[in-house]
């Protein structure tokens, strides 16, 4: 929490409230980015473990979506 006081003290002295205003809105998106990116890091390192590669589990995606997008159509 220093590091973002100190940050506030800089757009403070620089006058940038339209930043201010993006930080207030933005900020507590942080941590669920962190959080989604990093379960999904830890899912792939899982599944490395017991023999199922990060390429196989996107093919397998890309198929789900292709399958799915046809059945739209139809």
């Amino acid at each position: 929490m220093l590091f973002l006081g100190s940050i506030w003290k800089l757009l403070n002295l620089l006058n940038l409230n339209s930043l201010k205003i993006l930080l207030i809105k933005k900020l507590p998106l942080l941590p669920t980015l962190l959080l989604v990116f990093g379960c999904e890091s830890t899912y792939y390192d899982a599944m490395e473990k017991i023999g199922v590669h990060k390429r196989d589990i996107l093919i397998d995606r890309i198929e789900d979506g292709q399958t799915a997008q046809e059945e739209g159509k139809e």
